[in-house]
């Protein structure tokens, strides 16, 4: 496994964290993260989901 397929992994695993705190919780881990800064919670969201190709 290469550096960058680590990287996206440890990405997607945090991912699944945050959806599951938003899902049983309703805590969005990023928002808190980013201190409900709109632009950053997105930027912080499209980098958690460009990590899924590649791991595909």
């Amino acid at each position: 496994m290469s550096g960058l397929q680590r990287t996206c992994l440890v990405l997607l695993i945090i991912g699944g964290i945050n959806w599951g705190l938003i899902g049983f919780f309703r805590f969005d881990l990023v928002s808190t993260i980013s201190e409900a800064q709109d632009p950053l919670s997105l930027v912080l969201f499209m980098v958690l989901s460009d990590s899924v190709p590649c791991i595909a």
